[in-house]
């Protein structure tokens, strides 16, 4: 499904470890997902798990595989500090680096490539007002902790949303940049995705077999189950009639 929605870019956090590092790696890789990820780092090599940033074009042209015009958007990822387990023996150690220093390091170099620099964070509000106090040069934080602000806070120079969870909202933001490329004036809101709004067919389709998948299987699980058959009883040791226990 995440791929059929066609994201720009998907940050990863705690949650999406949940069945260990090598699950994640296959799907990263089956489905081209553009994940990203500043701070989490494979431990054996130091070399990231995912795109530390993305680039993306907002408007202009193409020609033969060349944009031009429109604004570059850096697009980089966080994570709050945790401690993946590995779910199976071939699993790869993963490390999460301290969030703020590679925030920074990131910035650094975006800085001069892009017109507008965008924070994708799985923290809660506290932790992403203290990344905005700590480094410089971020001009939005989409924070994925749970909360939800749709109307921007400003922090500094960096403004803060947060679209709530399970995606039950969709976020709208207006920006306007000045010349100098920073923004002048910032608009937002949520969107609540209740039955006004109809369901896309194709992921529709995605649900349905899904649920029929999941069903056969509970099926066959169910049909493994009555018919195993039962042990064979234990055969207990014959006592005669004074108490004696005979044994062949």
């Amino acid at each position: 499904m995440l791929s059929v929605l066609s994201y720009d870019a998907l940050n990863l956090g705690s949650s999406d470890f949940g069945f260990g590092e090598r699950f994640l790696a296959q799907l990263k890789d089956k489905y081209r997902l553009p994940f990203v990820s500043a701070n989490i780092y494979y431990g054996d090599t130091n070399r990231p798990f995912a795109h530390r940033f993305l680039i993306r074009r907002v408007g202009g042209n193409g020609f033969l595989g060349f944009g031009y015009g429109g604004i570059k958007v850096g697009i980089f990822g966080l994570s709050k500090v945790f401690s993946p387990k590995p779910t199976d023996w071939r699993d790869r150690k993963i490390v999460v680096k301290d969030p703020v220093e590679e925030a920074k390091r990131v910035v650094r170099k975006l800085r001069g490539k892009c017109n507008l620099v965008v924070a994708l964070a799985q923290m809660d509000m506290q932790g992403l007002k203290e990344l905005a106090q700590k480094v410089e040069g971020i001009d939005l934080i989409i924070g994925g902790g749970g909360g939800k602000r749709g109307n921007p806070l400003q922090v500094n120079h960096t403004l803060i949303v947060q679209p709530g969870s399970r995606g039950k909202n969709v976020g709208l933001l207006d920006l306007r940049l000045n010349p100098q490329g920073g923004v002048s004036s910032s608009n937002g809101s949520l969107v609540l995705l209740d039955n006004k709004f109809s369901d896309d067919k194709r992921i529709a389709q995605l649900v349905k077999e899904y649920k029929e998948e999941v069903r056969r299987r509970a099926k066959r699980e169910q049909g493994r189950k009555k018919k195993a058959p039962s042990p064979p009883p234990k055969k207990l040791p014959r006592r005669d009639k004074g108490g004696v226990i005979k044994r062949k």
